[in-house]
């Protein structure tokens, strides 16, 4: 283990740079995988239970139900939830900004692995470089201290050899984190559909259930309305029926 990092330390202090870029891009996909767990972000019992709380009109406790639980579908949700009486429209636009604020703190330090996966195997090539100038600064030295005598081919061997150190564990740096990056976005991208789908579907039929419930909440004011306006009618015809009586008026 000791000639292992001794020989990763002959690639000059552009190993440094590389070290710290490659524990930030472990800590970032480590954080990444553990926040983008399907319990935090999608959880299926969860939009299960709402459906069937929108169904049996249980509209209040669908809006608990979500907030307790505190998943990005179920923030999304509870979005549209707490509008619950207003206009289509505005239930709608709700749910769409929430769902942007999600998707956005799921996108959260993904660019950083990103750009931890470019400049790593640029920094492997500013070692590369660097050690390639001490290379042929140590070849010019020795032609001048030595004019005529022939370059040690062993000399420059071993210079390029460390050289090439840095442009090695740049690669090593940014392959892996490329193809976690890479496996990010595809897991976000999967999850962001699911969630648009689940909560479209969801937020419709809420949408439709009170709707419904306003137009027949309507219809039954207008019966109710209909009604009194015959039994008025029938009274007056009544009072007018005793008006025009003789016997009546008689007595």
């Amino acid at each position: 283990m000791f000639d292992f990092y001794h020989e990763l330390a002959k690639g000059g202090w552009v190993m440094i740079p590389i070290g710290v870029v490659s524990v930030v891009a472990l800590g970032l996909f480590l954080e990444r995988v553990f926040t983008l767990r399907r319990l935090k972000v999608f959880p299926a019992a969860l939009v299960l239970r709402v459906r069937e709380l929108i169904l049996a009109r249980r509209f209040s406790e669908a809006l608990t139900v979500c907030q307790q639980n505190g998943s990005s579908i179920a923030l999304i949700l509870s979005a549209g939830f707490i509008r619950q009486g207003e206009p289509r429209i505005r239930i709608k636009e709700a749910v769409e900004e929430r769902g942007r604020v999600e998707a956005g703190r799921l996108d959260r330090f993904i660019e950083g692995l990103g750009t931890i996966a470019a400049i790593a195997p640029l920094l492997g090539l500013l070692g590369t470089v660097l050690g390639m100038i001490d290379v042929f600064r140590i070849v010019d030295n020795f032609t001048k201290a030595n004019p005529g005598a022939p370059v040690d081919p062993g000399l420059l061997a071993t210079g390029i050899w460390k050289a090439l150190i840095t442009t090695a564990a740049g690669l090593v740096v940014a392959i892996p984190t490329f193809v976690g990056y890479k496996y990010l976005v595809t897991r976000i991208n999967r999850m962001i559909l699911e969630m648009e789908e689940s909560a479209g579907d969801l937020t419709d039929l809420f949408i439709r259930i009170q709707e419904g419930e306003a137009g027949a909440a309507k219809i039954d004011a207008k019966d109710d309305a209909k009604d009194d306006a015959e039994d008025d009618a029938r009274d007056d015809a009544k009072d007018d029926a005793k008006d025009d009586d003789p016997g009546e008026r008689r007595g």
